[in-house]
């Protein structure tokens, strides 16, 4: 991100009225010094303007080239020129357009190629050739490389459990020579294993045993490789690496001060939930053998997800003789729409009920102690906090809650009162539903006397996201 001003926040900014959020869409290969832009408005009616800016970064100089009244995201060719747009309809449903050539007019993108959503859009030189992520129904978003005018695809890789996460590419403004998965262990896949750059990941890799390595950024020329390294150990350090010698050279180690071998190690785990499902999740602890446990959820909870890496959170907890219990309950992103949708209305029941069963099957494998279990977590996961030692008494010995929604229907009434976009009025309907009554049951303010064990909450008094009221 670029920049993110909230209105009637205190706060610097800059000498524009710019009320949004920006982030850098793409740097253009064949112009430097020249970024587009993608501006986000958030003072633009109930549907927020999007626009791309071509911005001149020496200069500082800019130019709208592109403006959506509505919602939307873009594909760009290699000259910068808007191909591709996903927005979405009343019904919140995508909508799929392109341009056949510069300067051409919006058309619907066939569904036989773009399925039903089409992200992290890149561009051949040809500027018809697309490497995409494409999901055709609801399920994992899978890897396809598309020939617009021919109207055909070729699928690279996929994974009918997890999504592709995203593209590692031939130096700058290369294509792509490997697809990424994270919603497990984090994984690579050689979709080119000839190209020089995939056997130079390759090669460093052999470096870094047990850590992962991912390509950050490339000199015009493709002779200096940013790189970076990271496992669930260490924060991560960052590389650069010369390829007419051959040598790396570190530039900097996130957190220098952390100590590998004071922390824990992260496996990842997966059962089958009472419904039937494959959850995945993640176990951190030093050693072996039963311990006390802290079952730590991940807010949203819809479309955010626990991933391996290091978490600060978590290796406190373990770098204490505590293991951490993360959960990827249904609901969570990262494993296909399908999967994120059968979490839905299930705040206080399915979602709790998939967590419920990653704690029993920890103490089933004896990797937790049943008489030293916490819950903790933060927004949703501060809800669960509180809920968990509701629905499940004596299961947990003390829970944490931090920055948590804790009344249901409190919550809703809040957030309409404060003048939600139809779109946001239409997600909560969706994901929440309207019978106060059922939320009201799975609320821990309205069950506070079955809250049998030790509470602390900690919440911050100018929070606007979980308001403190």
């Amino acid at each position: 991100m670029l920049f993110g001003f909230v209105p009637d926040h205190e706060g610097k900014r800059g000498k524009r009225n710019d009320h949004g959020f920006a982030n850098v869409a793409m740097v253009l290969r064949n112009d430097p010094g020249i970024a587009l832009v993608d501006f986000q408005c958030w003072d633009c009616g109930q549907e927020p303007d999007s626009v791309i800016f071509r911005v001149n970064t020496r200069t500082g100089e800019r130019k709208e080239v592109e403006r959506d009244d509505k919602l939307a995201s873009y594909g760009f060719d290699q000259t910068g020129e808007a191909r591709v747009r996903v927005s979405l309809d009343d019904n919140d449903d995508p909508v799929l357009d392109y341009r056949r050539s510069k300067g051409g007019n919006w058309e619907p993108l066939p569904k036989a190629i773009a399925g039903r959503l089409i992200y992290n859009i890149h561009f051949d030189q040809d500027n018809n050739t697309v490497y995409a992520l494409v999901t055709d129904k609801l399920e994992p978003a899978q890897a396809y490389k598309i020939d617009l005018q021919a109207g055909t695809r070729t699928k690279l890789a996929g994974n009918p459990d997890v999504e592709v996460n995203g593209f590692m590419y031939n130096g700058f403004g290369g294509m792509p020579f490997a697809v990424t998965y994270d919603a497990a262990k984090p994984s690579l896949q050689y979709i080119d294993p000839t190209s020089e750059w995939a056997q130079l990941h390759a090669s460093l890799m052999k470096s870094f045993p047990g850590e992962m390595l991912s390509f950050n950024s490339f000199s015009r020329d493709n002779n200096k490789v940013l790189f970076s390294v990271w496992s669930d150990r260490t924060a991560g350090s960052y590389y650069l690496y010369d390829r007419s010698t051959g040598k790396a050279q570190k530039i900097v180690d996130y957190q220098p001060w952390l100590k590998p071998e004071a922390m824990g190690q992260t496996r990842p785990i997966e059962f089958i939930n009472r419904g039937g499902q494959k959850i995945f999740g993640f176990y951190t602890a030093k050693g072996t053998g039963p311990k006390p446990m802290v079952v730590l959820t991940h807010g949203g909870p819809y479309g955010p997800y626990d991933n391996w890496g290091f978490n600060e959170d978590v290796q406190f907890l373990a770098s204490r003789g505590y293991a951490v219990l993360q959960v990827n309950y249904r609901g969570s992103g990262g494993r296909g729409e399908a999967f994120e949708r059968s979490g839905w209305k299930g705040w206080g029941t399915t979602i709790q009920d998939d967590i419920t069963d990653a704690v029993r099957w920890t103490i089933e494998q004896k990797l937790a102690d049943p008489q030293r279990i916490c819950t903790f977590g933060g927004s949703f996961g501060g809800y669960t906090a509180l809920v968990q030692p509701v629905l499940n008494p004596g299961m947990y010995k003390c829970a944490i809650g931090y920055v948590g929604v804790y009344d249901l229907p409190l919550m809703i009434k809040t957030d309409r009162n404060q003048g939600l976009s139809k779109r946001n009025v239409r997600f909560f309907e969706r994901t929440l539903g309207n019978d106060m009554d059922a939320l009201a049951k799975v609320s821990p303010l309205q069950r506070v006397s079955e809250l049998k064990v030790p509470v602390l909450l900690v919440h911050g008094r100018d929070d606007r996201t979980a308001d403190f009221n």
